[in-house]
């Protein structure tokens, strides 16, 4: 029996390859093609590009980037994201590497719920989803992190938006902290204010108690000096051998009260308030 030579047999093998290269080759490009003309009429089926995940040679991203774009469409950005950073991994050249980041980009913008940042929180969050998009653009030099001379007039522009978004809730977080700041201070001066004039009304109680206090204490003591007086005039009159009696005392304006200014003229009122 003749022996087939290995030079046919080498033959053969190129070319049974070289036909499954060129059948999967034009298989990619009909589903590919396919896919596109579905796409541009809104028909977004993708079981038939995901197929492709794992023969799509040499470009590999097309196809997640393809199902990328399918989920933006749906409104499904979660998944976008998720299969356009797929598509980055096997780094795609121009143009495609920047029109991926743009559609990344976009995706996560849709993340925010602008109409809801009703918070400190949701502000941080937002602004951490911006830094990010804005860092997909600028990264390979899509977008200029500074200028406008990026080498993607689109992503540029996209991120000049984003550079806006920035600034303006970065203000609004400014302006909302600061109006915090000043509700707190208004809130502690009103509480200082009536912690202040309960302490005043507290210490102004306690003077009038206080003040009370002397003011009976002051008419107490007058009163036991004026009882000591008149029991000391009592026995002074019944002990002294003058021989006037109390009616010439009385006459003459020695006896009765003490003068209140000390000089004797017997119009004494009785105690006064040393106030």
């Amino acid at each position: 029996m003749k022996k087939t030579p290995i030079k046919y047999l080498a033959i053969l093998i190129v070319s049974v390859a070289v036909v499954v290269i060129s059948v999967s080759a034009l298989t990619r490009v009909f589903v590919n093609k396919g896919f596109v003309v579905s796409y541009e009429q809104g028909i977004y089926e993708t079981s038939r590009e995901k197929a492709l995940f794992l023969m799509n040679f040499p470009q590999s991203y097309i196809p997640y980037y393809n199902v990328g774009n399918a989920a933006y469409q749906e409104g499904d950005y979660i998944s976008a994201v998720s299969y356009y950073n797929d598509a980055l991994k096997f780094n795609p050249k121009e143009p495609w590497d920047c029109q991926i980041r743009i559609n990344l980009a976009l995706a996560l913008l849709h993340l925010i719920d602008f109409d809801n940042l009703d918070s400190e929180e949701k502000i941080q969050n937002a602004l951490s989803v911006l830094y990010q998009a804005r860092g997909v653009l600028v990264k390979h030099g899509c977008a200029e992190d500074k200028g406008e001379n990026g080498h993607n007039k689109d992503a540029q522009q996209l991120k000049d938006d984003i550079d806006k978004m920035i600034e303006k809730l970065q203000k609004n977080s400014q302006d909302d902290n600061n109006s915090d700041q000043d509700n707190q201070e208004s809130k502690d001066d009103e509480e200082k204010d009536q912690s202040g004039g309960s302490s005043d009304s507290n210490k102004q109680k306690q003077q009038q108690q206080a003040l009370e206090q002397n003011k009976k204490n002051a008419m107490q003591e007058r009163q036991e000096e004026i009882d000591q007086l008149e029991e000391h005039n009592k026995y002074s009159g019944q002990n002294s051998g003058s021989g006037e009696s109390d009616g010439e005392q009385e006459e003459n304006g020695e006896g009765g009260g003490t003068s209140e200014d000390g000089d004797g003229n017997g119009t004494s009122s009785g105690p006064k308030h040393p106030w």
